[in-house]
């Protein structure tokens, strides 16, 4: 007699498939994600080789008809992808702190410029006050001599003849007139003589003000040299600590300072100086341009409808002259972000045509030369010279990017800053320049200071030559300051 068979329970396809459908999709955006090429660049693990079955094709159709096994690989992977969102959301939380690091170490660092080129201010006005001091002093010594002399002779004649008993005038054989005339002058002398040590007296007294007033000026600019000597310690110590937090610019900005530097050795003047740099920016603009035009999205397949030849590998783009181009690679976006300098998070600065009227003095110091005035050599400025003291602060005008800093045939070391719309800033005779090519800055930002006054020519006071230009050709920058009024001596 045959037995009945056993039912056996029927599979669920639909209750099979949903899981390893949405596991195999969650595979798939697992390594196709940006994270897969950095956090997750591993092997992957043999759990997920097992759920995968492109990744093992003799896996057993038990294995992958397991759902609770493909649930589990769904959670872990889930798990795995929330992660590499946290560690995302952290990495974009610390560089935009260290960018608002960096931002409050730049303010920091103007307003102690700031503060610095008002100290170096007030030095010079004490300095100049001690020198007024002293010369009136000189004069007073002078002067308090003289008397002095003058009073000591007369007054040893008067301690003569008193020593002379009147017995003795009479026996002297003068005539009695001469004697009375004689009385009567000595008479007449002694309330001048007071009259003129009472003189003698007030002069010592005003002198001794003066004198006072010199070792108050003297303590004053004691303080005002040690605050001095502070903010600059103070700003170094920023310096230092901006620059290690900008480190990360110096490989970006040393190929640009090369391309500058081949530039600036063959440019004979300023001016080609200028148009080379304005013409290696349109290059590389137009460079972009052409790139990008070239280097298309691949088209997407034809339907299929007959089979045909095998289409070429798109592994590179014709120019049209026969040379191949590399298609852009998937991660290009992802190096590009990670070599964006910290202060591109920042917000960008306003026109600079909004700040005219308002932009920062470069240096502490007095109006030498004017715009369209002459110079010593008989050649008209392009600019205005301002007269500053050795080793002072000088900063930037207003927010911008550096696109020169070196030394120039006969003009030293100078800086140039690009503010947009057209408009840039040169700044000339600095001693030492504390920036680089490709930087950004910000108004009031220290990048550098002024020559030593060894180095400086003529009076021993060195000069800072300004040049604002737009679209190429200089203007007149005075109205565009604040704190730079008044005619230019000479």
């Amino acid at each position: 007699m045959r037995r009945p068979a056993k039912s056996t329970p029927r599979s669920n396809p639909a209750g099979i498939a949903a899981p390893a459908l949405l596991l195999a999709f969650a595979v798939g955006l697992l390594s196709g994600s940006p994270l897969s090429g950095g956090l997750f660049s591993g092997p992957r693990p043999a759990s997920a080789q097992a759920a995968d079955p492109a990744a093992d094709p003799a896996a057993s159709p038990a294995a992958d008809a397991d759902p609770e096994r493909a649930a589990r690989e769904l959670r872990r992977i889930e798990e795995d992808l929330e992660g590499g969102r946290s560690s995302k959301a952290r990495l974009d939380r610390l560089a935009r702190e260290l960018a608002r690091e960096v931002d409050r170490l730049r303010t920091d660092m103007a307003e102690t410029a700031t503060r610095q080129q008002r100290t170096e201010e007030t030095v010079g006005e004490v300095e100049a006050t001690l020198s007024v001091l002293r010369h009136e002093a000189g004069e007073k010594r002078g002067v308090l001599a003289t008397r002095q002399l003058e009073l000591g002779q007369l007054v040893g004649a008067l301690q003569r003849l008193a020593r002379r008993p009147p017995e003795a005038l009479l026996l002297m054989g003068r005539p009695p007139l001469e004697t009375v005339r004689t009385g009567i002058l000595l008479e007449a002398a002694i309330p001048q003589i007071n009259a003129e040590a009472e003189r003698l007296k007030a002069q010592l007294a005003s002198l001794a003000e003066v004198e006072a007033n010199i070792r108050e000026q003297r303590v004053r600019l004691d303080t005002a040299t040690e605050e001095l000597a502070r903010e600059r310690r103070r700003l170094a110590a920023l310096a230092d600590e901006k620059a290690r937090l900008l480190a990360t610019t110096e490989t970006r900005a040393a190929g640009t300072a090369e391309r500058l530097r081949m530039l600036s050795e063959s440019a004979r003047s300023l001016r080609e100086l200028l148009a080379g740099i304005e013409a290696q920016r349109a290059r590389e603009r137009a460079e972009e341009q052409r790139l990008a035009a070239l280097v298309r999205p691949p088209e997407p397949p034809a339907p299929a409808t007959a089979p045909g030849p095998p289409a070429p590998p798109p592994a590179a783009a014709d120019t049209g002259a026969g040379v191949p181009l590399p298609t852009a690679r998937p991660d290009r976006s992802r190096a590009e972000a990670a070599a964006t300098p910290l202060l591109a998070l920042l917000p960008a600065a306003p026109p600079i045509t909004t700040a005219k009227g308002r932009l920062i003095r470069p240096v502490g110091g007095t109006l030498a030369r004017s715009f369209g005035q002459s110079d010593p050599e008989g050649l008209r400025n392009r600019g205005i010279v301002i007269a500053a003291r050795d080793d002072a602060t000088v900063v930037a005008p207003y927010d911008g990017s550096v696109i020169y800093a070196g030394e120039f045939a006969g003009f030293g070391r100078i800086l140039i800053i690009e503010h947009g719309e057209g408009y840039l800033t040169l700044l000339a005779g600095l001693g030492r320049i504390g920036l680089q090519v490709g930087q950004r800055v910000l108004a009031g930002e220290p990048v550098g200071t002024m020559r030593p006054r060894q180095a400086a020519g003529g009076d021993g006071r060195p000069e800072l030559y300004v040049e604002l230009r737009h679209n190429g050709d200089p203007i007149d920058p005075l109205p565009w300051f604040s704190g730079l009024t008044g005619k230019a001596k000479g």
